[in-house]
C-alpha cells in the first residue's frame, strides 16, 4: 500500500516548498545572529569611544595653587560621571575581558585617596614645625599665626601661604628637581606699610604672596624668614611625611600605567573589529 507521506516527499513541487522553508529559517537565525553581532560591535565601539579611549589618556597632575598645593587628582579628556550607565556597561564587559584592568584601576585611586589624606598631614606638620622656628626666631616679640590673610592685623604670619612655600620646596629637595626659586625666580622680600610719611607696619612677601604682617620693621628681615623656613624644609617630621607623599604618588602612576595598558589592548581590539567580551546590563 502507497505510503503518502513518502509520496509527498517525492514531489517535486514538496520538496521545494520544503527546502525553501528550510533555507529561510537557516537565513533568519544567520540574519538574527549577523545583526546581534552587529550591534554588539556598535556597543564595543561606543564603550571605546566614550570610555576606554578617555579613561587610557588620564593623567595624575597635582593642584599647584595656594589654597590646594600638591593635591592630586586625575585629569584629562573630559568623561562622563563615574556613576553614569556607560561607565557601568564598560566596568561590566572589563569584569570578563580584563579584570587585571579593573584590580589595578582600583589600587591607583585607592593609593590616590591615601596621597590626598598625606598631602594634608604633611601641610599640618609644616604648618606645626614652623610655628616652633616662628617661636625661637622672634621670642623677644612672640608672632600669631592665622589662616589666611588679614591686613588689619600686624605681627601675625599666615599658614596656607607659608605651607604652600615649604610645601613646594621640600618636595622639590626631595625629588631633586630645582625648586621654585630657580624655575620661577621667586624669593623672599618686604615691603614698607605706610601712609604719607607714617610708618604702619611691614609686609613680608614670597614671590608677591603675602607671608606675613608686622608691626616692627626688624621684624620684617628677610634674613630670619629664609632662616626660619630653611629650619622647616630640613625638618626632618616634615620631609618624612613628604615621602610618604612622593610613594603614594609613585604607585597611583604604577597602578594607573598597569591600567591604560590594558585599555589600550582593548581599543586594539575593538578597532580591529573584535567586539570586547563579557555583557552588561544591555545583555551585549
Amino acid at each position: 500500500m502507497p505510503d503518502p507521506f513518502l509520496d509527498a516527499l517525492s514531489n517535486p513541487f514538496v520538496l521545494a516548498i520544503i527546502s525553501n522553508v528550510a533555507t529561510g529559517i537557516v537565513f533568519y537565525f544567520i540574519g538574527r545572529s549577523s545583526r546581534r553581532a552587529d550591534r554588539k560591535q556598535a556597543h564595543s565601539v561606543q564603550l571605546k569611544d566614550s570610555v576606554y579611549v578617555p579613561w587610557s589618556n588620564l593623567q595624575i597632575y597635582h593642584q599647584d595653587v595656594w589654597y590646594e598645593v600638591g593635591v592630586p587628582k586625575f585629569g584629562g579628556e573630559p568623561l562622563p560621571p563615574w556613576d553614569e550607565p556607560i561607565f557601568q556597561w564598560a566596568k561590566a564587559h572589563l569584569e570578563k575581558a580584563d579584570p587585571g584592568i579593573l584590580q589595578a584601576w582600583g589600587k591607583a585611586t585607592e593609593a590616590l585617596d591615601k596621597e590626598k589624606a598625606q598631602v594634608e598631614t604633611v601641610k599640618r606638620t609644616i604648618r606645626e614645625e614652623f610655628a616652633k622656628q616662628v617661636a625661637l626666631e622672634f621670642s623677644q616679640n612672640p608672632l600669631r599665626a592665622l589662616p589666611t590673610e588679614d591686613e588689619l592685623q600686624r605681627d601675625v604670619y599666615f599658614e596656607d601661604a607659608i605651607a604652600h612655600v615649604v610645601f613646594r620646596d621640600v618636595r622639590s629637595l626631595l625629588q631633586n628637581t630645582p625648586n621654585q626659586r630657580t624655575t620661577l625666580g621667586v624669593g623672599w622680600g618686604s615691603q614698607t606699610i605706610s601712609s604719607g610719611d607714617s610708618y604702619l607696619g611691614s609686609i613680608v612677601l614670597f614671590g608677591g604672596r603675602e607671608i606675613a604682617r608686622l608691626q616692627r620693621q626688624q621684624d620684617a628681615s628677610v634674613e630670619r624668614w629664609d632662616r626660619s623656613e630653611n629650619a622647616t624644609v630640613n625638618n626632618e617630621n616634615v620631609r618624612q611625611a613628604m615621602r610618604e607623599v612622593i610613594a603614594l604618588d609613585v604607585e597611583a602612576s604604577k597602578q594607573l600605567a598597569l591600567a591604560q595598558k590594558g585599555l589600550r589592548a582593548q581599543i586594539q581590539m575593538i578597532d580591529n573589529g573584535m567586539p570586547i567580551a563579557g555583557k552588561c546590563a544591555l545583555r551585549y
